[in-house]
């Protein structure tokens, strides 16, 4: 079989208001899981050949989970997901309770920062960016090509979509010296130079994506840009070395991203790569090598310290990848002898449930296996490596070792890390430290 990653499309379910709903978190939890089954129960009985499923996780939290899957028969998934307005109540009531406890108070301002961000903020920012691509059509184009150069670098999981669309905006909202992008490539070289420009350290980027503010800001009702300015002078108070929000972009609704990513290791080298990028560009308009601008789309390996190589099989994003190997996308494997009457490349997407012919592509809907191969990763050393991948498709991922762990420390029997003695490795034993017999430093070979 083939594995094909399909992309779940997000919607948001809103009903009516409604006093009926339970006045219990995990009440609500339980009778959207009730609705979501009957739901797809109505789907596939009015929507003959609609596939419809209802994923659930553990029922008896305050916030769930759960949503429900549809493939339609164009072969769109839909992921849909039930808001309603009284958890956010209920949790604001959690939180204000002065007989609740600090466990109870930081779960419950941790669920209604998750309820905001996906049904308010998130929402709120789509439609903002699509009626701005609407305005201007070269933004759209100017926004995939920079995610697809963050993907390419191996840096998707370190930026999310939502800063990178902000980003993208800011040179469409506020393009002076310049003249507004008239292209999406020129739209994408000014992000590069933004990047490079902008004084991350010392000033926040206020990014107005509904024009309609500009009215308002100019009559001085500035409170909520005024508020992030205020989080931001707060967060660099608080953090002088800019190990958090090192890139920070708030809105002039008031949504605030790029606080926990990236983080500065990341946002130094993507400062970098940005400025080397816009080097190889001016180089390639001066000579007129204009086919080769594909070539800002791949990223030097040898700056990491390891390098997992991963098999493009098993990899369900693979017919993503830029630079695609069209052999990895047949159901058979290199070597095998290929019945051209069965050799299906990317024609059908079905669900499991659905599989009549093995030629045929499995759908894997929202299902990545490198990215749970990425997330164990993380899980089990994220103390002594940070990691890297394409989610588009990518075969390798980057490892690079956290250099803390090089500087020789006294051992302790609470040690957690693979360790080496310092005194074994000739290459250290004049450095600092490497004469106490029980120092020891991550033991990378290992």
């Amino acid at each position: 079989k083939i594995l094909h990653y399909v992309d779940p499309i997000e919607v948001i379910i809103q009903f009516e208001h409604s006093a009926r709903w339970p006045d219990d978190l995990v009440t609500i939890q339980k009778m959207k899981i009730a609705f979501y089954i009957r739901l797809v129960s109505q789907l596939e009985l009015q929507f003959p050949g609609t596939c419809a499923t209802v994923v659930t996780d553990n029922i008896n939290t305050i916030i769930s989970e759960a949503y429900m899957d549809i493939l339609a028969d164009s072969g769109f998934v839909f992921r849909c997901r039930i808001y309603n307005e009284r958890e956010m109540t209920l949790l604001n009531r959690g939180i204000e309770d002065k007989m609740s406890s600090q466990l109870k108070k930081t779960t419950y301002t941790k669920a209604l920062e998750r309820e905001k961000r996906m049904f308010v903020e998130i929402p709120m920012h789509t439609l903002q960016i699509q009626t701005l691509c609407n305005k201007w059509p070269s933004l759209s184009l100017t926004i995939r090509l920079t995610k697809r150069w963050f993907s390419a670098h191996l840096l998707s999981d370190h930026v999310d979509e939502e800063w990178i669309e902000c980003l993208s905006s800011q040179v469409y909202l506020e393009p002076s010296p310049w003249n507004r992008p008239g292209n999406g490539f020129v739209g994408f070289l000014r992000v590069l130079k933004l990047i490079t420009s902008w004084n991350w350290d010392n000033e926040a980027m206020i990014v107005d994506l509904s024009e309609e503010n500009r009215s308002t800001l100019k009559n001085n009702n500035k409170n909520k840009v005024e508020d992030i300015k205020i989080r931001f002078k707060n967060l660099r108070s608080s953090d002088g070395g800019c190990k958090y929000g090192l890139m920070f972009i708030g809105t002039a609704s008031g949504s605030v991203w790029g606080i926990e990513k990236p983080s500065k290791v990341v946002a130094n080298r993507i400062k970098d790569l940005a400025g080397s990028a816009l080097l190889y560009a001016d180089e390639l308009i001066e000579n007129g090598k204009n086919r080769e601008f594909k070539r800002l789309f791949i990223t030097p390996l040898s700056d990491y310290d390891v390098i997992i190589h991963l098999d493009p099989y098993q990899c369900t994003r693979y017919y993503q990848n830029i630079f695609v190997d069209t052999q990895y996308l047949s159901h058979k494997k290199k070597g095998d002898t290929i019945d051209e009457d069965n050799d299906i490349v990317m024609r059908d997407v079905i669900t499991q449930d659905h599989v009549e012919n093995e030629g045929k592509m499995v759908a894997m809907v929202g299902f990545d296996p490198v990215e749970y191969y990425l997330g164990e990763l993380r899980k089990l050393y994220s103390d002594i490596a940070l990691f890297f991948h394409d989610k588009h498709g990518g075969t390798v991922i980057g490892v690079v070792w956290v250099p803390i762990n090089f500087t020789p420390k006294p051992w302790k029997a609470s040690t957690e890390i693979n360790s080496i003695l310092v005194s074994k490795i000739e290459s250290l034993k004049n450095q600092k430290g490497s004469h106490d017999g029980q120092n020891i430093i991550l033991n990378a070979e290992a």
